[in-house]
């Protein structure tokens, strides 16, 4: 049994839906702490944070993935920045406030998978992961993984990922010699490989890459 995450105190109601989420998803965990938040003052502050621990082993990975999409997804967008005066303002506004810029809205996931810290995980772990990746709805994020790009493009279109979904590389972001290779989840490999794409790049998997201008 290996603990996966620890909460605060105050976020008992979180701890209890994600419980609940990855129960459905087949992740059998258990809560610890969630009745000692009352004590908390009265007992050492570290017994009082709740705790998600899986109890298979073998599903670790699998736990830490789901559990990261899902901590993602709550953070959310809430705010956006005015693409003509800069401003930034709440989710909830339709249009700019000083410029009444309006905004354009997508049919997009807000949230991503950030999957290269297990990596070495998920490759050992093949059969158990891989599927969850392939599936979910989502962007994927790897983070300095041009070295695994073409086995890991093979291993998410082998466990379900649509070969045509789109994918970019993206070298050297925000530096001088930024440079975007655009292509599919069945091509990008190819592409990268005859671009000689290079570290350090970042890697997306998903719609968003459709904006890329």
């Amino acid at each position: 049994m290996k603990k996966v995450h620890t909460f605060s105190p105050w976020e008992r109601p979180q701890a209890e839906l994600l419980w609940e989420l990855l129960a459905k998803e087949g992740v059998i965990c258990l809560l610890r702490n969630v009745q000692l938040a009352s004590a908390l003052g009265e007992i050492p502050f570290t017994e009082c944070y709740p705790e998600l621990w899986v109890v298979d082993d073998e599903v670790y990975p699998r736990a830490r993935v789901l559990l990261t999409g899902w901590l993602k997804a709550q953070e959310g967008a809430e705010t956006w920045t005015c693409s003509r005066c800069g401003e930034v303002l709440e989710g909830q506004f339709g249009a700019c406030w000083r410029c009444d810029t309006q905004v354009t809205r997508r049919d997009l996931e807000q949230w991503f998978f950030r999957i290269t810290k297990y990596a070495d995980e998920l490759m050992k772990h093949d059969g158990l992961d891989w599927p969850s990746l392939g599936t979910v709805e989502g962007t994927l994020v790897l983070l300095m993984g041009v070295s695994r790009l073409a086995e890991t493009a093979d291993q998410l279109i082998r466990h379900g990922r649509d070969p045509g979904t789109p994918t970019a590389v993206v070298e050297d972001g925000y530096g001088p010699g930024q440079r975007l290779t655009v292509g599919t989840l069945a091509t990008i490999a190819e592409l990268a490989a005859e671009r000689g794409v290079r570290p350090p790049a970042v890697i997306v998997v998903g719609d968003v890459v459709t904006l890329a201008s």
